[in-house]
C-alpha cells in the first residue's frame, strides 16, 4: 500500500484477509493514522456487526485487504464470500460422501487432479464436483 493510499483510507471499511489472500479474517473501519505507517482500525463483531475492539495495524500488513467506500459494500461483499464458501463446503461434503460410498465397496480408489476415480470389474466410476458418474466402460 503506497503512502498516498494510506491517507485516503480514513472512514472506509475493510475486510482483512489471511495469507491465502482469500479467507476473510476481520471486518472493520479505518479510523486514521496513529503514526506514519501505522493505522488505527475499528473491528466489528461478525454476528451483530457492532463495534468490538480497536487495533493498530502496520500498513504493510494491509497489502491485500479489501477496501470499501460504504458499509453496504462491506456487507454485500461478505454475503458473496459466504455464499462461495458454503458452495465449496457443500461440494467437499458431497465428494467425501461419494468417496466413503466408493470405499465401502472395498475397491481400489485413485484420486487424480481432484477427481475420484475407481475401477471395479469393467466399470469405471468417476466423481467430479461431488457428482457420481458410473457405468462407464474402461
Amino acid at each position: 500500500m503506497n503512502k498516498q493510499a494510506i491517507g485516503t483510507l480514513t472512514g472506509k471499511y475493510f475486510h482483512s484477509v489471511k495469507e491465502d489472500r482469500e479467507t476473510i479474517q476481520w471486518q472493520g473501519q479505518f479510523l486514521g493514522l496513529a503514526s506514519p505507517g501505522l493505522y488505527r482500525v475499528q473491528l466489528f463483531e461478525w454476528i451483530t456487526g457492532s463495534e468490538s475492539e480497536q487495533r493498530l495495524v502496520p500498513a504493510t500488513d494491509m497489502r491485500y485487504w479489501k477496501v470499501y467506500d460504504t458499509e453496504e459494500q462491506l456487507r454485500d461483499s461478505y454475503e458473496r464470500y459466504a455464499k462461495r464458501q458454503n458452495q465449496i463446503e457443500a461440494r467437499e461434503e458431497r465428494e467425501k460422501r461419494a468417496l466413503a460410498s466408493a470405499a465401502a465397496d472395498s475397491a481400489d480408489i485413485v484420486i487424480q487432479g481432484g477427481r475420484i476415480i475407481k475401477q471395479r470389474d469393467n466399470d469405471l466410476i468417476v466423481v467430479v464436483d461431488g457428482v457420481l458418474v458410473s457405468g462407464v466402460k474402461s
